[in-house]
């Protein structure tokens, strides 16, 4: 029985070689790459130390960097390509040129698909599993290259930093090699294949999709193409071919622990002995270690080394305190050449203890987001400048950790977090999202790729290659194996590969929930009961970090603060990853005015797409500050202030750094009286991380209940810090120190009055400078205000109870509810009633009262009404105080349906078009997304109130405003003053600005109508932005607005 069944695996085996054979390597899951180099860290090779100690491929001297315009052919199907275009006679000079590092769909080829989680090639039902033949483009790149005499006898090797999704490389029309992985680097010795001194011809045949393309279904532009920097570098042929430099520490996390591991390569065919050195050198490049090894390698052959080294007393590595060591390498030759290399070193211990993430056995946040690899206008091509902003931006608001979603970054992403201090969860490009998403729904582990052991290879290998091209870096503290592609197997094995190879991180996945082959909990967009849950459960064993949570969806990120409030108050709550960085939105142009496009722009509106799905991002594709990167910045502040009970002038101090004590900034504090600053100062003030003090403010000013206080506190660098200038403010707090009842005065009336005329259509109220007041009856609304022959309004007063929708509205249907309620107003009555006559003969009065009664529909039902009543008081001085009545005639006092707003819209005369107001600012604000606005006088012009949102919708609100006033640089001026408060905002387009003829929503806001006059709404409140997610309900309960009866008043009030 043994035997037949030697026999059958023998005779299967056959079979499954066979098949194999007739497979090309694009289409095997089993081929990851053939005559690739297998990974490696990164680093250089330098023939002068000091330039090995600047580090960078620019300061090498055997480096021909390629980017640039290489000749290109492209085809819609694999069957149409160029068979033999790499043989060096082919004709190419009719080809196209094509920018190299780039993304040909973004450059006239093929189509710029934007997709969440489906294959764009097979969306439907994407098993069996087969590469597409009809529409699979291929592009063939050629670029003639000439090659140094000076290389003669070296070795070189040609990099690709990454291509999408599978290529074949030629060099002087022969066959090199294959590689597939969208987002890892692949190398190639081409030495036997080049002519030193000569001209050189490389070519590449690159294929949109692969077997590979199964592992990335990420939700971002799917797009083909050479995407990262490609070089040949050239080596002596005895050459130091890997290490893996761990900084570690000791038990007491004192003293660092060096561990090195390093491979030698001899690809002569005698053997040959080196002298290898070693030095770490600190920040002042002095050396406070140095050790040599002479090694003898056999021909042919490769050789690993290790050595360990304790580093008494050494700085330690964290986000806040980035110290770095340089570790360098010489390799001595018997011919006396050293070839050097470098990397940098950070000494840190990250492990899990007590269900808490720790690093360097402290407690910490990670307050990180994550960062998808885009550009507006060269796609997935990260130019370094635009790292560097990106890193710029983390530091400047408090982002301390990134998440490389979903795949590898370009390796010097890297060097800027270990340089600058940012934490990195590393992740491997692997998503197969489209087969199923473990959590999500059920996948069938008898299709399902995770569970599937034909495709166990190319999982490992792009886990494998993940850590070993980014092994070295301090800011790597967790590798991730994947995003939404399911459980099995697969993933068992790649756990435990890679705590197998490194054992100074961690790993994590969030397919995993909490089973065994994570050490983080990492769920995504979890709801703050279910992590209240965990943190309560007697089972949580390890942190939970939310991989995805704060879906920042155009107009967003709503009730952050309350994620945060529970994390502070539950150890076992550690943070979460932000979805996401930056907008994927593309750079397009209209009529040649600029704009950004996303999914299904380009002419692709009829292609499957995801639309908006992609404007997720804290800022603007060009890594301009969304408003809701302010409240990111604001919550994720690590020095909060509050009230202490102990006293008036006495507050609570909370530092929750790890590692960095208050002393660090300037405290300067202010005192606000009614918004404007009456007294301010400076304090020193040290407390330690991960603690709490008092802190006593020493104002004079005896507060009055007649005035209004805040007591405002900054902490500002005491000096300017790598990417952070002097001055910048790290943290900011505002204490409310009083709650007086405000008092609104009407002008002097003496000697003045009011008449009125009335009609079936108007009222018409005048009086003293000008004064002239119509109410029309038809629309029901003031419609006219004149004062000193300067007309404030351009249209009626009216109820408004819809805004445009959010992105996160559009999952809510009962929003255009409002809609429609709103053209389905009936004015019921309109009546006047002098109320305070100075001569009834004369008809004259001092005030005179007008009540408007208005009726919505909301459904067909008859009960389904809303009764709007508005009382208009008007003085002599022109001043008017406006009472609003929101009465739902079917509440029965337990109704949990909410209204998107209660307010009042009218159009106001442009000329009025600077604005000053007395509340939350500067920056738009909403009721579960104002912690960052704090109360104040601000002033800009209504030209910079609305905020231009990629893809049209509500902007630019302000609330618990106290009051508001409209200037026109002539000197007019109309002031609404809330009592006590009211919200508004101001546009430039109309509700219905907002659609297209045929009812769809705009695109972009390129294609709408910007009005001369401007829409601004007096409101009661406006609904929340929400901010869990995208496709719920995501605005919390408490930040609804119910359908109850509510009342509110303002005034307004004319100026000269």
């Amino acid at each position: 029985m043994k035997v037949i069944r030697i026999l059958i695996y023998i005779a299967l085996s056959i079979v499954y070689t066979a098949l194999s054979a007739q497979q090309k390597e694009y289409e095997n899951p089993r081929v990851t790459g053939v005559n690739r180099e297998s990974g490696r860290a990164t680093f250089w090779y330098y023939s002068d130390r000091t330039e090995a100690l600047k580090g960078g491929y620019e300061n090498t001297p055997d480096n021909i960097l390629l980017n640039g315009k290489w000749k290109f052919h492209f085809c819609e199907k694999p069957a149409e390509r160029l068979v033999d275009f790499y043989q060096t006679g082919f004709d190419v000079s009719q080809w196209d040129d094509i920018d190299v590092p780039g993304s040909w769909p973004l450059q006239g080829y093929d189509k710029p698909l934007y997709m969440n989680h489906p294959y764009e090639f097979n969306y439907i039902d994407p098993y069996p599993y087969r590469v597409p033949t009809e529409w699979n483009p291929v592009g063939a790149f050629r670029r003639v290259v000439h090659i140094p005499v000076a290389w003669e006898g070296k070795r070189v090797v040609l990099h690709l930093g990454a291509v999408k999704s599978a290529f074949y490389v030629w060099v002087n029309g022969q066959k090199v090699g294959y590689s597939q992985d969208s987002k890892m680097q692949a190398e190639f010795d081409i030495t036997s294949y080049i002519q030193p001194g000569r001209e050189n011809v490389i070519a590449i045949e690159v294929y949109r999709f692969s077997i590979g393309s199964y592992l990335e279904c990420q939700d971002f532009w799917r797009l083909a193409g050479i995407k990262r920097d490609v070089w040949l570098y050239a080596t002596s042929p005895v050459f130091l071919k890997d290490f893996f430099a761990i900084g570690d520490l000791d038990e007491q996390y004192k003293n660092g622990e060096l561990e090195l591991n390093y491979t030698l390569k001899n690809t002569q065919k005698r053997k040959t002995s080196v002298n290898v050195s070693f030095s770490l050198l600190n920040k002042e490049n002095k050396e406070i270690w140095t050790e040599q090894q002479k090694i003898v390698l056999p021909g042919l052959k490769e050789q690993t080394m290790n050595l360990k080294q304790v580093i008494e007393g050494c700085s330690h590595w964290t986000a806040e305190t980035p110290n770095l060591y340089t570790l360098l390498i010489g390799v001595e030759e018997a011919n006396g050449n050293t070839t050097y290399s470098s990397c940098k070193v950070g000494f840190r211990k990250v492990e899990v203890a007590n269900a808490q993430l720790l690093v360097n056995g402290v407690p910490v946040y990670i307050k990180g987001a994550n960062r998808h690899e885009h550009h507006p206008k060269y796609g997935h091509y990260i130019p370094r400048e635009t790292m560097e902003k990106d890193v710029r931006l983390m530091k400047q608001f408090n982002i301390n950790a990134i998440r490389t979603s979903h795949y590898p970054c370009d390796p010097y992403f890297y060097e800027l977090c270990d340089k600058y201090g940012i934490y990195v969860v590393d992740e491997a490009n692997i998503e197969s999202h489209g087969l199923g998403a473990a959590l999500q729904n059920v996948i069938d582990p008898q299709k399902h790729i995770a569970c599937d052991p034909e495709w166990t290879d190319i999982h490992l290998d792009r886990m494998n290659r993940m850590f070993q091209r980014d092994k070295n870096h301090p800011s790597v503290i967790i590798w991730s194996m994947g995003n939404e592609c399911g459980d099995g197997v697969n993933f068992v094995k790649g756990y435990k590969m890679l705590k197998a190879l490194d054992k100074s991180r961690l790993v994590q996945f969030e397919q995993a929930g909490t089973l065994p082959h994570t050490d983080i909990y990492c769920p995504m967009y979890m709801k703050g009961e279910m992590m209240k849950n965990y943190a309560l459960s007697p089972d949580a064993r390890i942190p939970l970090i939310q991989c995805e949570y704060a879906h920042a969806m155009g107009n967003s990120l709503g009730n952050f603060q309350d994620y945060w409030d529970l994390i502070e108050t539950y150890p076992v709550l550690q943070g979460g990853f932000i979805w996401d960085f930056v907008d994927q939105g593309m750079d397009a142009y209209h009529n040649g005015v600029h704009y950004y496009e996303y999914g299904g722009g380009f002419g692709q509106e009829k292609i499957r797409n995801d639309g908006a799905f992609c404007i997720n991002g804290l800022f603007s594709p060009d890594r301009k500050p969304n408003p809701h990167a302010y409240e990111a910045k604001k919550v994720l502040q690590s020095l909060r202030v509050r009230k202490s009970g102990l006293g008036e002038k006495v507050f609570k101090v909370t530092n929750t750094f790890s590692f960095t004590n208050a002393d660090k900034y300037q405290l300067t504090w202010s005192l606000l009286q009614d918004g404007q600053t009456v007294e301010n100062g400076t304090i020193p003030f040290a407390l330690a991380p991960h603690s709490a003090g008092l802190l006593t403010i020493p104002y004079q000013t005896a507060l009055s209940d007649c005035h209004e206080y805040f007591l405002n506190v900054e902490f500002k660098l005491k000096e300017a810090e790598d990417l952070l200038p002097k001055g910048w403010t790290i943290a900011y707090d505002q204490i409310a120190l009083n709650h007086p009842v405000r008092k609104i005065t009407v002008g002097n009336t003496l000697n003045k009055t009011l008449t009125y005329q009335e009609n079936d259509t108007i009222i018409d109220i005048k009086g003293e400078r000008g004064l002239n007041l119509i109410f029309d009856k038809r629309k029901g609304g003031l419609s006219s205000f004149r004062y000193k022959g300067f007309d404030y309004l351009k249209s009626s007063l009216v109820p408004d109870f819809w805004r445009v929708n959010t992105d996160n509205d559009d999952w809510d249907s009962e929003n255009n509810v409002w809609k429609n309620a709103i053209s389905k107003m009936q004015v019921l009555q309109v009546t006047v009633e002098p109320a305070t006559a100075v001569s009834k003969k004369e008809k004259k009065y001092e005030q005179i009262k007008v009540y408007v009664k208005t009726q919505f529909t909301v459904s067909e039902k008859p009960q389904h009404t809303i009764f709007f009543d508005t009382d208009y008081t008007v003085h002599a001085d022109g001043s008017i105080r406006v009472d609003n009545y929101f009465t739902p005639n079917y509440y029965n006092g337990e109704s949990n349906m909410s209204i998107p707003r209660i307010g009042q819209v009218v159009n106001m005369n442009s000329e009025l078009s600077l604005a000053q107001w007395y509340g939350r600012g500067p920056w738009e604000n909403y009721s579960d997304r104002k912690t960052s606005a704090l109360v104040g006088e601000y002033e800009m012009p209504v030209s910079e109130l609305p905020y231009n949102y990629i893809r049209p919708q509500e902007n630019g609100y302000r609330t618990d405003v106290r009051w508001l006033k409209l200037k026109s640089p002539d000197g007019h001026a109309l002031k609404i003053t809330g009592e006590p408060i009211f919200c508004f905002n101001i546009q430039f387009t109309g509700q219905d600005g907002y659609f297209t003829n045929d009812g769809a929503r705009m695109r972009s806001s390129v294609n709408m109508v910007k009005e001369q006059n401007y829409y601004l709404n007096i409101d009661y409140a406006q609904k929340g932005v929400g901010g869990d997610n995208s496709w719920g309900k995501p605005v919390h309960s408490e930040y609804l607005v119910l359908l109850r009866y509510h009342a509110y008043s303002f005034w307004l009030q004319p100026e000269l």
